[in-house]
């Protein structure tokens, strides 16, 4: 969405401007309008060739984002496999009004502050949890919806402790197991509705997560007890 932008009258006493190819200095304009309010913007040229010059043909807008690039005005750069532009010096010269929406792109250094800031800039260690919390969950559908809804919580060590719990609990449970699994929501509705909280009846004869071993703690038994040690070293009754 195109926004309003202050322009200075020293833009066109620029001595590097003044010289360039005049289009340049319209797509740089153009720019202000398409960034947010962090004044970033998504490195799309074709779609920023039809935003700023709908009517006009043979206009490159790659070649003229690389020069303003390369000169200074915009810094070009990925995070996260998302392709941006930064426009230098935007928030010292622009003021964008207080209602404007929030940037939802990754500055240059990969800082997010808008609503992506939970998601994508996940933490090391959150990002271990979420992992850990997906393994175990039996139904692998939706993994980006799902480390979105896991970052909005944020649960602490002891949240997480109480989400594994009753996670285990639900896929013991009689609801989840029935019909293949086929009433297992998905992560994120799990998770946004705080399905941890749910009391869970769990079925008969079941493990708690899919895969777990059925019989377990035969290497912790004392299968001598109660027996005679031998001169040959065997046991007897």
């Amino acid at each position: 969405m195109a926004r309003a932008r202050n322009i200075k009258p020293a833009l066109f006493k620029n001595e590097v401007l003044g010289v360039a190819d005049p289009m340049a200095t319209l797509l740089f304009i153009g720019l202000w309008t398409l960034a947010d309010r962090r004044g970033i913007l998504e490195d799309r040229p074709l779609r920023i060739k039809a935003e700023v010059f709908p009517y006009r043909e043979g206009i490159d807008a790659d070649g003229l984002l690389a020069w303003l690039d390369e000169n200074d005005f915009i810094e070009r750069y990925s995070v996260d496999g998302i392709a941006c532009i930064q426009i230098n010096n935007f928030e010292k010269h622009q003021n964008p009004h207080k209602n404007e929406d929030p940037s939802s792109l990754p500055d240059t250094a990969g800082n997010y502050t808008g609503p992506q800031k939970a998601s994508a800039g996940m933490t090391a260690e959150l990002t271990a949890s979420f992992e850990s919390f997906w393994k175990c969950y039996p139904r692998k559908t939706a993994k980006d919806n799902a480390r979105k809804a896991f970052a909005k919580v944020n649960p602490s060590a002891e949240l997480m402790a109480e989400i594994m719990d009753s996670l285990s609990k639900h896929c013991a449970s009689q609801g989840w197991l029935k019909d293949g699994g086929q009433f297992i929501p998905h992560a994120a509705t799990w998770l946004n509705g705080k399905r941890w909280t749910d009391e869970v009846k769990a079925a008969a004869n079941v493990h708690a997560f899919p895969g777990a071993a059925r019989h377990t703690g035969f290497a912790d038994r004392d299968y001598s007890a109660g027996l005679i040690v031998r001169e040959d070293g065997t046991n007897g009754f």
